[in-house]
């Protein structure tokens, strides 16, 4: 549910009347809000890095990174997380326009480095306004070719992000997890009954590509999305699932079969129908094991990545690069 214009205002003072950020990059993602007693305070805001999104992205800074870490806020869905990120521009270029009347450490709020936003890319297309790109779409062109961050684009200034892949939750699912994070980790995963593979969930994937109704009602909006990905060329969901298939199963180049399937997750609802459905062993709560299960990829992999090349690979370790400018 979208902020009202009071929720917006008091969301955004809170944030910055929060002394942690001065001076600080921060950053603000999706993701449900904590409340104190049922009521949104700069108490419950204490406890931001706490929910998964925010939690998520946080664990992901490189382990280099010690000082001047971003801060995470959470502000709901998509949309507000845009019109947050507005508001906090306006409400500090008004803040600074009495400086010259007013000593600096007599402005009302206190003042970041920088402001970035993390949205998921989704199956919509977003409109922003007062940004150089006017649509979520727009972004993810300028940030992505051919599944890795497009480098000869590293200078344009985004501090609006959208993933690459659908959302966040993809990212729990490229095929590097399967050696590096879940064949190691602790407590075993399944996945419809089976010990987790990612090869059987994106054969699942591939068989159920016409049932994602999102997609399916999108398909104008991801078609060129796909085409940014890989060569594939349908007019249909039919064709798409059709065409994927053959040329999958026939290519023989593991970075162009990467390629395939990356494109599967830029534009199918891997969230609810994948990665929710990877189950620990009975007696372990399932949500509490995907939770320590995506904290642990973010740390133990994506926090790794931190060359250049692994960074255009990953998408998320190149956000954090970005990130480390201005801290």
């Amino acid at each position: 549910m979208s902020f009202s214009d009071e929720q917006l205002k008091q969301h955004c003072e809170i944030i910055l009347k929060d002394r942690k950020i001065f001076n600080k990059v921060i950053v603000l993602c999706e993701g449900t809000i904590p409340k104190e007693q049922g009521r949104r305070s700069p108490q419950s805001y204490q406890r931001m890095e706490e929910v998964p999104d925010a939690n998520f992205y946080r664990a992901c800074t490189p382990k280099n990174w010690i000082t001047n870490t971003p801060v995470f806020f959470v502000c709901g869905n998509c949309n507000n997380a845009i019109d947050t990120y507005i508001t906090l521009q306006k409400m500090l270029k008004e803040d600074k326009e009495e400086m010259s009347s007013r000593e600096i450490k007599q402005l009302n709020y206190y003042h970041p480095k920088q402001i970035f936003v993390v949205i998921d890319l989704d199956n919509q297309i977003r409109k922003i306004h007062n940004y150089h790109l006017a649509t979520t779409q727009e972004i993810f062109f300028s940030l992505y070719e051919k599944t890795k961050i497009n480098l000869l684009n590293t200078e344009t200034k985004h501090s609006i992000i959208v993933t690459g892949l659908i959302h966040k939750e993809a990212y729990f699912l490229i095929p590097e997890l399967q050696e590096e994070i879940f064949d190691k980790y602790k407590i075993q995963s399944f996945y419809k009954g089976s010990k987790l593979s990612l090869e059987e969930i994106y054969l699942a994937m591939s068989n159920e590509i016409d049932q994602d109704k999102n997609l399916v009602s999108n398909l104008e909006i991801i078609r060129p999305r796909i085409k940014n990905c890989i060569d594939l060329d349908f007019d249909t969901v039919e064709q798409f699932k059709h065409n994927w298939i053959k040329q999958f199963q026939n290519e023989s180049n593991n970075q162009r079969k990467r390629e395939f399937i990356l494109s599967l997750l830029t534009v199918l609802n891997v969230k609810k129908n994948y990665w929710e459905q990877i189950m620990p062993a009975q007696g372990i709560n399932p949500r509490q094991h995907r939770d320590q299960l995506s904290l642990e990829i973010a740390r133990d992999f994506y926090a790794k990545q931190t060359d250049d090349e692994a960074a255009a690979k990953y998408h998320i370790p190149y956000f954090f690069k970005m990130l480390r400018k201005f801290a």
